[in-house]
């Protein structure tokens, strides 16, 4: 009986080993995987920002074409005729006269600037580069103007030069009728008014 109980246990003591599940490393579909990180909820503030950079994109696009359509115009603007330029600049010259010679000075240089540059835009000599005995020579070959006005132009010229290189103030009242007589000038050498030809 010992015996047949020792081969009994010896019996299971081999049987047992294979119908257990085999112990050892777990497989690698089984392994622990790392944590997925946890995603933060999205913010409160995500919508409001979004759309405060979208109303400053759409800003700065609207300033960009305003300043591109502005530019355009100002291209595209017909420049006043030099007739009307020269008045006008005069009538600003007229309404600042002159308290020191200094000042006086550089009012008879603008003064002869100006006229100068009504001689370039309206009859094409270019006055801005000749002397003031270049410009009365050149004042010959224009049969638009009245021989009085090129002696006006040639005496204007003259005392605006003075004014500038020998220093010799003149009284208010001599600046104030050396603008009135450029005045007279700058209307009587304007070309012709269309408008007011064509009216019967």
């Amino acid at each position: 009986m010992p015996s047949l109980r020792r081969n009994h246990l010896l019996f299971w003591a081999l049987l047992l080993p294979a119908l257990l599940p085999a112990q050892g490393p777990l497989p690698l579909d089984t392994a622990p995987l790392t944590p997925e990180p946890r995603l933060l909820p999205p913010s409160p503030w995500r919508i409001p920002l979004g759309l405060l950079v979208l109303c400053l994109a759409l800003g700065l696009l609207f300033l960009l074409l305003r300043i591109l359509a502005k530019g355009r115009r100002s291209r595209t603007a017909p420049l006043p005729p030099p007739h009307l330029q020269a008045q006008s600049t005069l009538r600003t010259l007229m309404a600042q006269p002159p308290r020191t010679p200094e000042e006086q000075e550089r009012w008879m240089a603008r003064l002869a600037e100006l006229m100068r540059e009504y001689l370039a835009g309206r009859f094409s000599l270019e006055a801005r580069r000749l002397t003031t005995q270049e410009t009365a020579d050149a004042l010959e070959s224009l049969p638009a103007l009245t021989p009085p006005q090129r002696r006006f132009l040639h005496t204007l010229l003259l005392s605006c030069d003075m004014a500038k290189f020998a220093r010799s103030p003149l009284p208010p009242e001599k600046l104030r009728s050396l603008g009135e007589e450029c005045m007279t000038f700058l209307q009587e050498t304007a070309p012709p008014d269309p408008t007011k030809e064509a009216t019967p």
